[in-house]
C-alpha cells in the first residue's frame, strides 16, 4: 500500500505540472526511482493510474466539501470556503488536465460528472435550503433548478474549454470569486447581499493532500 501511495501521489503531481499525456508511465517510475516492473504490478496501464488518481482528486473534494458543511453553518461563507478551495486547487493544476482527461481518458473524466451528479448537487441543494431557512436566500429559486446552473458553472472551470479563458484573466482567484459573487447576487435576498458586501474575497487556503 505504501508503494502504491507513492506511486499515486507522484503521479498526481507530475499531472498537475504537465498535464496527463506529457506523463509517461516511464516518468513516473524514474520520478519515484522504482522499476517499470514494479509500477505495472500496481498499475497494469496508464489509464488505470489516472482513475486512481482522478478519484483520488475526487475523494478529496467531497472530503473538503464536507468538512466545509459541517464546520460552517453560514450558508454564504460555505460558499466562500469551497471558493478559497476551488481557487487552490486550481491554481495547483495543469490547465491542460481536463482536456487530456477528456480526450485521452474519457471513462476517468465521466468520473468528475458522476462525482457531480451524485455528491456535487446535493451539497448545493443543502446549501440552497440552509439559505433559505436563514433568510438569506430566495424563496422563489427552485432548488434543483439553481444548483444544477451552480455546479455546471464550477465544475466547467476544471473542464478543457476553460483552459484557455483561464490565461487571459488576471488570475484563477479571480476567476472563481467572480463566478461564486454572480451566483450569490442572483439568488440572495437584501440580508443575504449585505452580507456578502463584507466577506474578504482575497483570503486564500491550501486544500489537504
Amino acid at each position: 500500500m505504501e508503494v502504491m501511495a507513492r506511486i499515486q501521489s507522484t503521479a498526481e503531481r507530475l499531472f498537475n505540472r504537465f498535464g496527463i499525456r506529457s506523463v509517461t508511465m516511464d516518468d513516473v517510475a524514474k520520478e519515484i526511482s522504482i522499476s517499470k516492473k514494479t509500477l505495472y504490478k500496481h498499475y497494469p496501464d496508464k489509464n488505470e493510474l489516472v482513475r486512481s488518481t482522478v478519484q483520488k482528486m475526487l475523494d478529496r473534494m467531497s472530503k473538503q466539501f464536507t468538512v466545509i458543511l459541517a464546520k460552517e453553518p453560514n450558508p454564504i461563507l460555505q460558499l466562500h470556503a469551497i471558493s478559497r478551495f476551488m481557487i487552490d486547487m486550481l491554481e495547483h493544476m495543469n490547465p491542460s488536465m481536463m482536456y487530456d482527461l477528456e480526450k485521452y481518458h474519457r471513462d476517468c473524466f465521466d468520473l468528475f460528472v458522476e462525482h457531480r451528479e451524485r455528491h456535487a448537487l446535493q451539497n448545493a441543494i443543502s446549501n440552497l435550503k440552509a439559505g433559505k431557512l436563514q433568510g438569506l436566500y430566495r424563496e422563489d429559486l427552485d432548488n434543483d433548478i439553481i444548483a444544477r446552473a451552480f455546479y455546471a458553472m464550477m465544475f466547467n472551470l476544471l473542464g478543457p474549454q476553460e483552459s484557455s479563458y483561464q490565461h487571459q484573466v488576471e488570475s484563477k482567484k479571480q476567476l472563481v470569486n467572480s463566478l461564486i459573487q454572480y451566483h450569490l447576487h442572483g439568488i440572495c435576498t437584501v440580508k443575504g447581499l449585505a452580507m456578502v458586501q463584507t466577506i474578504n474575497w482575497n483570503q486564500t487556503i491550501t486544500h489537504e493532500q
